[in-house]
């Protein structure tokens, strides 16, 4: 039987992204927020991550940008250190990624 070490991040900074539903590099200012374990939800326990959702018409359209507190030990965010966007429904209007690095969430890859 093997074991995998996951590291469990606490406390790392993402980027944000403003107005709701900017375009991505383009309409979008983008800031700082410091996530951590003590600011997240008393039911958190699987960790601190950066994540963005976006939708992909003719531009990117930045719909979130900022902390995660995931609730999933199995969660595909740990050790990421990249920001991979994977759709989040069956009509691919969605998509989504998250990571576990200081400011990975601002450069994805589709």
């Amino acid at each position: 039987m093997f074991f995998f070490k996951v590291n469990v991040v606490l406390s790392l900074q993402c980027k944000t992204a403003s107005p709701p539903n900017c375009i991505y590099n383009s309409t979008c200012v983008y800031n700082i927020t410091q996530c951590s374990i003590s600011s997240a939800p008393s039911t958190e326990r699987g960790g601190t991550y950066c994540a963005t959702v976006i939708t992909k018409t003719d531009e990117i359209v930045v719909g979130k940008m900022d902390c995660m507190y995931d609730q999933e030990t199995t969660k595909k965010c740990k050790n990421q250190t990249e920001c991979n966007m994977k759709y989040t429904n069956q009509k691919k209007t969605f998509l989504h990624c998250c990571c576990d690095q200081d400011f990975c969430n601002l450069n994805f890859t589709l």
